[in-house]
């Protein structure tokens, strides 16, 4: 099949604005996690589009990605807002994420993924080191690192689209209220117990370490959100 010049340039425009909202969309979203844009916080197209050097399309795209990720809210004639934390909603985020934790736990533990294994074991041995160092802000990156390459192990993207999601909104509830607090070795302890029941090939128990840290950390940051 023979394509015209005109139908290869809006293809190749059309890719171009797709990694331009890509590359966006991961920006922003970011910054919302860590506080950059607080809650309640309107993100001004105009400046962005000159921050970023994009037009609107792209951002809109962006910023309607975000709102169905739950990280803003878009109304007409105010644009996009961040939205705030609220912990009825954080409380779901939390059964979506352990879910999908157990699930991608038990997988691994069924053959005791050497691959997963070393890869989890390298991440736990330097939040170690950033729990003797006191270093809050590396504990908590190489944590996220942790979740992630446990869901990313079993080859699952349907599984690690909706495990992102889930933990962009748990990873900024987590900066608000852990970041004026030390670490100590409790999630550590329970790490190393999710990696020993995988390399054991024990599912059932792998799954239960996963449970059991999920709902220490899930009980630990909705009451402090409360508090707050």
């Amino acid at each position: 099949m023979n394509i015209s010049v005109d139908e290869k340039k809006s293809r190749e425009g059309t890719a171009n604005r797709e990694v331009l909202m890509k590359g966006l969309l991961r920006q922003l979203r970011a910054e919302i996690i860590n506080g950059v844009w607080e809650p309640g916080k309107r993100l001004p197209e105009q400046e962005l589009c000159r921050e970023y050097n994009v037009s609107r399309t792209p951002l809109r795209d962006a910023l309607k990605e975000l709102e169905r990720e739950g990280l803003v809210m878009i109304t007409p004639f105010s644009g996009a807002t961040v939205t705030p934390v609220r912990g009825t909603d954080l409380e779901d985020r939390f059964q979506v994420l352990r879910s999908i934790e157990q699930f991608a736990a038990e997988l691994l533990a069924q053959d005791g993924s050497k691959t997963a294994v070393e890869k989890l074991s390298r991440l736990q041995e330097r939040m170690d080191e950033c729990i003797k160092n006191q270093d809050i802000t590396g504990y908590y990156r190489l944590n996220d690192d942790f979740h992630v390459t446990l869901v990313q192990e079993c080859g699952n993207t349907a599984l690690a689209d909706m495990h992102a999601v889930a933990m962009s909104h748990i990873a900024r509830a987590r900066k608000i209220v852990n970041e004026y607090e030390g670490v100590d070795h409790s999630g550590s302890c329970e790490h190393w117990g999710i990696i020993q029941m995988i390399e054991m090939k024990s599912p059932l128990l792998a799954v239960e370490y996963v449970r059991t840290h999920l709902v220490n950390i899930s009980e630990n940051v909705l009451r402090k959100i409360v508090i707050l």
